[in-house]
């Protein structure tokens, strides 16, 4: 029997789905690439199926039937902390850098500040120093990364969004969203992209404070994915729980995290979630930063399941006429 090798399938009048093209992606990756950090330092990087299937097939994946340029211009990837953030986005500024066939290509690595925005950097320019083949391709310096066959060049980027304007930029990889202290490096960045054929903003965060610039990125986003917004530019995929989920069983943690019981240690998951239990002050960061729930504060003095306990019936108005009053006033000034 004839084996199909068939790739490429149509799915609407302006786009086609072509697995070869993200699969060539994954093949840089686990050819070239390599871990940097912890117990599989050194070894080949073999991705997992959800970030094959999930992120990195479908971003690359999906074309225009007009020219063959990708569909996705913005890929954002919300995730919980100790998923392998950096050990997927390195790779990608890598491969958009060095193998995207895009000539003079600017790739910025982007951040709230340069510490932060090293760190993709900094795991990018260790994968170039474990693999012969890119490190005799490039000229690897402290804040830049330059291909000398396609003249293009990686570079690291902070928040000080007012000195990046005249930027030409095919690759973004945005780490962290959620500590930009304001939209204007993204907006800076993302509108420097207008005159690359099919430009690339990675965006791969945890979840942040709500009532900030990065939320209202994550809404975008949500309301994309449910099909509220049609927006076939952007690529959205969120791994998190439901604020409803009891945050200390493991049924939840496996929910939001698809590196659970792998890349994340179960050890390392229950430690976190007995301290989130019995310290109410670390409860938003338990829920922030490894169950990516959007919390209204970065700390809170009372644990919220302990204040729903207190909830017992509605308040009616009508009952409280007449009884004495009394009202707090916060005098803390912050501004």
């Amino acid at each position: 029997m004839k084996k199909k090798t068939q790739t490429k399938k149509k799915t609407n009048s302006k786009y086609y789905f072509d697995r070869s093209a993200g699969l060539r992606v994954v093949k840089f990756i686990e050819t070239f690439c390599r871990h940097t950090k912890g117990e599989w330092a050194g070894k080949q990087i073999k991705l997992a199926k959800w970030q094959k299937d999930q992120i990195i097939i479908p971003a690359f994946g999906h074309r225009r039937i007009s020219d063959g340029m990708r569909q996705y211009r913005t890929i954002y990837v919300e995730i919980p902390r100790k998923n392998g953030k950096s050990t997927l986005a390195a790779p990608i500024a890598l491969y958009l850098t060095m193998a995207d066939g895009e000539g003079g290509a600017e790739v910025y690595t982007a951040a709230g500040d340069k510490e932060q925005a090293r760190i993709v950097y900094g795991v990018a320019r260790d994968m170039i120093a474990q693999d012969p083949i890119l490190e005799k391709a490039v000229e690897s310096l402290k804040d830049s990364i330059f291909h000398k066959k396609s003249m293009s060049v990686m570079k690291v980027i902070s928040a000080e969004a007012y000195t990046k304007h005249g930027f030409n930029s095919h690759g973004i990889v945005i780490d962290e969203l959620h500590v930009q202290p304001n939209r204007e490096l993204y907006d800076t960045l993302v509108t420097s992209t207008g005159a690359r054929s099919q430009p690339m903003t990675f965006i791969i965060t945890t979840a942040g404070v709500k009532d900030t610039f990065a939320e209202s990125v994550h809404d975008y986003a949500l309301q994309v994915q449910k099909g509220i917004i049609k927006d076939e530019t952007f690529l959205p995929v969120i791994f998190a729980a439901d604020e409803k989920d009891d945050p200390f069983i493991e049924a939840t943690w496996k929910k939001a995290n698809p590196g659970y019981g792998t890349i994340i240690k179960k050890d390392y998951f229950r430690m976190q979630s007995n301290r989130a239990k019995n310290e109410p002050t670390f409860l938003n960061s338990f829920l922030r930063l490894h169950l990516n729930i959007w919390t209204g504060s970065t700390t809170a003095f009372i644990a919220s399941h302990d204040w729903d306990k207190c909830n017992h019936n509605p308040i009616l108005l009508e009952n409280l006429k007449g009884r004495e009053c009394y009202g707090g006033l916060d005098l803390a000034s912050v501004r």
